[in-house]
């Protein structure tokens, strides 16, 4: 075993988000659908918390995420994700589904969705800048 999942499904929040002044200040609910990737060998070998990214961080910085006013789902997976990458240095890897049930599209419809996949982004390594050749005078005659 080595790389593999952790999956939080139905994750449901009421939340100030929405173009409409009164969808924000009434909330809607959303349901969000998460998966991360990571590396589950050291876990499944030593059974401790401390060695995979423990569900309990990982839905503490979802519910961080819908704590702002946003007009739109989109704005809510970017904050997910950085919070996530940012914080739970084990991950790899993010796969979201952001659902706005009941939205006001002006007839039946039981949600929205917004769905995103991303990549923890490699660290580049810093270029170390070009040294200078030194100008050396030629002595004068």
């Amino acid at each position: 075993m080595k790389m593999g999942k952790i999956e939080l499904k139905g994750m449901q929040f009421k939340v100030p988000v929405g173009v409409s002044e009164e969808e924000r200040k009434s909330g809607s609910k959303i349901s969000i659908d998460l998966k991360v990737k990571h590396n589950l060998k050291k876990a499944a070998h030593s059974d401790d918390i401390q060695d995979t990214a423990d569900y309990k961080q990982i839905y503490q910085q979802v519910k961080a995420a819908m704590k702002e006013p946003a007009n739109l789902l989109e704005t809510l997976v970017r904050r997910i994700m950085s919070n996530i990458f940012e914080n739970i240095p084990e991950i790899g890897k993010i796969k979201i589904s952001i659902s706005k049930l009941d939205p006001p599209v002006g007839g039946p419809c039981s949600a929205a969705v917004v769905y995103c996949e991303q990549k923890r982004k490699k660290k580049k390594n810093p270029k170390k800048p070009r040294e200078k050749s030194a100008s050396v005078d030629a002595p004068s005659a």
